[in-house]
């Protein structure tokens, strides 16, 4: 190893590898051995890494840390300079490492030309270049200009050769050490990322509407003004005229566009060149070269400045997306982009899984509509034709009554009477039960008690009631709970085989309770009823009052149905 012979030299090399030591950064290293550099004159300083050693020969080389005299020398940290075709650097990195001390860079017959155009460039002439290698692998170059020729003397060669051999280990340890801790950040970013999809995963799955699903992206990201799930009419793009906003979170308050809301495909002509985009990005939407002037102007009047979202396919058919939009044009990171690019397929998913069980309880819905509509025709043809038949019969009797003997026509009459009055409260009965107004006027209570002596009335059942005072809660509420009770009575009469049945109402400590309890044959509530209409409607009326619901029962052994309600 070569020694520096002065201990001026001793002193800054000792200088030079405890602050080259305690260094944390690059840039703190660069500086902590420029100084015999500087005392020199170099105008500027260069700590270049480079990038994959691994690769013969070397291609490329990023600015890692630098000072500079001058601007002209700034080459700028972060910036990346290609090598390749550049014999006279590559020349450079081969064994023994040593220094090239170089005293007019633009005067050596042996600089190719591509160099030698960046030296002039740069306006560099003299240069001490050092190759850094540690245990056979190359790190990178450290490197001192001057801007004029500078003649190097022997000391220097000292010098710059003992530098050499201190410098490489210790940033090759620095630089390992920040590799490794630049891979730890990576992996406990791509953790929790993962663990952020997983979640989001979760609650996509549970979802039971499109805005919970677009609630569960939504944090995705947070600085958004606006979040929406816009659908293509008919889920097509190539045949729908309009884009229906089917969700939308305004975090702002302030969006000209509003749920519901239907945007018209000719103002957004861009939408074909974002076909088959699985995720989109525009930063500006006024400077963005993918926007024609129509679809600029659109987005400028909607006060959409910049968005970014996942597109949605399915069979190659372009359903819509989910978007993020903001009033200002802004940037947008990789982690969101890998992020929305990971959950659309999730998205689709539970979009395609909400529309089908919609469409499935609309068809439920539809079939039990048909049912009512069938019991009532039965109902009307069991009683009330009955009833108008005999009427007829009896009208008909008492004109022949008239002639032949008039003293008996008054009874015809009266039997028609009688017979007109039960038509007329069954039609009531009847009537009621499609519209209960009793509701409103009169209260639950009431509209319960009419339930019970209807039921009664017709099939033979004990109803007793214990239903208390009026509560003060809202019609809906109201609403919900005479419907459960109605259609549990009905359950009662067409599967139980009842004699009796109570029906039960109170109200304590802010919870609502109605509970509908027969002596019947009762039946395992283990098995599976997924196709029973009435035992679904009542479940799913409790869900809208955010209620619980309990059924209990065994065979031969009754059954009692118990709703509690929050009375809000």
């Amino acid at each position: 190893m070569p020694v520096p012979q002065s201990s001026t030299d001793i002193d800054l090399l000792y200088r030079m590898s405890n602050q080259l030591v305690q260094a944390d950064t690059p840039q703190e290293q660069l500086e902590a051995v420029s100084e015999y550099a500087r005392q020199h004159g170099a105008t500027q300083g260069v700590l270049f890494y480079i990038e994959h050693p691994e690769r013969a020969p070397v291609q490329t080389v990023q600015v890692i840390a630098e000072w500079a005299a001058n601007q002209r020398h700034w080459l700028g940290v972060g910036s990346r300079h290609d090598t390749l075709g550049m014999a006279f650097v590559q020349r450079l990195l081969t064994y023994p490492v040593r220094p090239l001390l170089a005293e007019n860079l633009q005067a050596r017959a042996d600089v190719d030309p591509p160099f030698l155009e960046i030296m002039r460039a740069h306006g560099v002439h003299g240069a001490a270049i050092l190759p850094l290698s540690n245990n056979g692998h190359w790190i990178g170059v450290l490197w001192f200009t001057w801007d004029a020729p500078h003649a190097f003397s022997p000391q220097d060669d000292r010098m710059y050769r003992t530098m050499l051999q201190h410098i490489a280990p210790v940033i090759d340890s620095r630089r390992l050490l920040a590799q490794t801790h630049g891979r730890t950040v990576e992996l406990e970013e791509t953790n929790q990322e993962l663990n952020l999809l997983y979640r989001t995963a979760e609650v996509i799955n549970s979802a039971n509407t499109y805005r919970e699903v677009v609630e569960a992206v939504a944090h995705f990201d947070t600085e958004a003004d606006v979040v929406s799930l816009m659908l293509w009419e008919n889920l097509n793009w190539e045949s729908a005229s309009y884009l229906d906003i089917v969700v939308m979170i305004d975090r702002v308050g302030n969006s000209i566009i509003q749920e519901g809301d239907h945007l018209p495909r000719e103002s957004f002509p861009v939408s074909a060149a974002m076909l088959g985009e699985r995720v989109w990005i525009f930063e500006d939407t006024q400077q963005d070269p993918r926007a024609d002037d129509v679809t600029r102007a659109s987005w400028k009047a909607l006060n959409i400045l910049s968005f970014f979202g996942t597109a949605l396919y399915s069979n190659r058919r372009w359903l819509g997306g989910v978007t993020f939009h903001s009033n200002q044009p802004r940037p947008y990171t990789e982690r969101q982009k890998r992020l929305l690019t990971g959950v659309g397929d999730l998205v689709l998913a539970a979009l395609e899984r909400i529309r089908l069980k919609q469409q499935s309880e609309q068809a439920m819905q539809t079939f039990a509509v048909l049912e009512e509509r069938n019991r009532l025709a039965r109902e009307l043809h069991d009683s009330v034709s009955q009833a108008l038949y005999g009427i007829v019969l009896s009208v008909k009797t008492a004109q022949i009554q008239l002639e032949a003997t008039p003293d008996q026509v008054g009874a015809s009459l009266d039997y028609a009477l009688a017979l007109s009055q039960a038509a007329l409260s069954e039609m009531r009965a009847l009537i009621f039960e499609l519209r209960p107004e009793t509701l409103e006027k009169e209260g639950l209570v009431e509209a319960l008690s009419r339930q019970a002596e209807m039921i009664q009335a017709r099939y033979d059942v004990v109803v007793t009631c214990r239903l208390g005072p009026e509560p003060d809660i809202p019609l809906h509420i109201k609403e919900h709970v005479y419907w459960i009770a109605r259609e549990a009575l009905h359950n009662v009469v067409k599967h139980a085989s009842a004699s009796q049945v109570t029906v039960t109402l109170t109200c304590a400590a802010g919870v609502l309770t109605l509970q509908v309890a027969d002596n019947g044959v009762g039946f395992d509530p283990g098995q599976d009823f997924s196709g029973h209409l009435g035992l679904k409607s009542i479940s799913e009326r409790a869900a809208r009052l955010n209620g619980t619901l309990a059924i209990t029962s065994r065979p031969q052994a009754g059954t009692t149905v118990r709703l509690d309600a929050p009375l809000t």
